[in-house]
C-alpha cells in the first residue's frame, strides 16, 4: 500500500488525511460551518497537488462509516466508493467510534467512545487501547445511563463529544470516570488511516464496494416522520 487517502465525515469536524506507506504526510480539516460536500473534492485535489501526485497514484482509500451524521456519512462513503470504482483500488471502512477510541493513549482503563446522538441518546462502544485496539462491545445507540451501565469495570476513560453535552450527567454517575481532552472530541481522519495499517479495517474491492452501507444504528428523522405519518393512516 503506497498512497492511502483517509476520509472522515461522521461529524461536522471531519477531514482528510494522506499517507505514503504508513507515514502521515498531510491533513485537511473541514470547516464545521459548511457541509463537507461543498469542498471535499477540492480539498482532495489540493492535497494531491501538494504531493505532486494525481488520483491515479492512490493505491487505496479509507472512510469512516458511522455511526454519526446521516448526511455526512453518505457524502464521505459516496466519495470513497466512487474513487475506488473509478481507480480500481480497494476501499477500507472503519467505525467512527473505533477511530475515536484509537486517538486515546490511555491503557490503564477501558475507553468509552461516546458521541452525541441527539434525542437524549448517545452512540457508544467500549474498547481497550493497549498494544493494539481491542473491542469490548459492538457500536450501540441508547440512553447514556444505559450505556454506562454496560461498563466492563468501574473505572473508565471517556472520549468523545458526549463530554461536551453530558458532562454533568457523567460527573454524577457512580463510575470512576476520567475524561479525554476536549481536543479529542471527534473522530479524526488520521486514525481512520492508522487503523487500516493496524489491520483493524474491513476491506472491499471490485463489485463488493457497492454493498458498503453507512452504519446508522437507527432510523433518520425523515424515516421516523414518514413512519408516523403512514401509521396514522392505517
Amino acid at each position: 500500500m503506497t498512497w492511502l487517502l483517509a476520509i472522515e465525515t461522521s461529524t461536522r469536524y471531519g477531514g482528510l488525511a494522506l499517507f505514503n506507506h504508513e507515514k502521515l504526510l498531510q491533513t485537511s480539516m473541514f470547516s464545521p460551518e459548511k457541509p463537507a460536500s461543498e469542498y471535499l473534492v477540492s480539498n482532495i485535489q489540493e492535497m494531491l497537488i501538494k504531493e505532486c501526485i494525481t488520483e491515479q497514484d492512490l493505491s487505496s482509500v479509507a472512510v469512516s462509516i458511522g455511526p454519526g451524521s446521516f448526511t455526512g456519512l453518505r457524502v464521505g462513503l459516496t466519495a470513497a466508493k466512487t474513487m475506488a470504482w473509478q481507480l480500481k483500488i480497494p476501499v477500507y471502512t472503519v467505525s467512527s467510534l473505533m477511530a475515536l477510541a484509537a486517538s486515546s493513549d490511555v491503557v490503564s482503563q477501558p475507553v468509552a467512545a461516546i458521541m452525541d446522538a441527539r434525542r437524549k441518546e448517545v452512540y457508544g462502544a467500549y474498547f481497550y487501547v493497549q498494544s493494539a485496539l481491542k473491542r469490548v462491545t459492538e457500536d450501540m445507540v441508547m440512553k447514556l445511563d444505559d450505556f454506562l451501565g454496560l461498563a466492563p469495570v468501574s473505572g473508565i476513560h471517556v472520549i468523545g463529544d458526549a463530554i461536551l453535552v453530558y458532562k454533568n450527567n457523567l460527573d454524577r454517575h457512580h463510575l470512576q470516570i476520567t475524561f479525554a481532552d476536549k481536543s479529542l472530541c471527534y473522530p479524526s481522519p488520521v486514525y481512520v488511516g492508522k487503523l487500516v495499517f493496524q489491520n483493524m479495517a474491513r476491506t472491499s474491492s471490485g463489485k463488493d464496494i457497492f454493498g458498503i452501507s453507512p452504519v446508522y444504528l437507527r432510523q433518520s428523522e425523515a424515516e421516523i416522520n414518514w413512519d408516523r405519518k403512514h401509521s396514522c393512516k392505517k
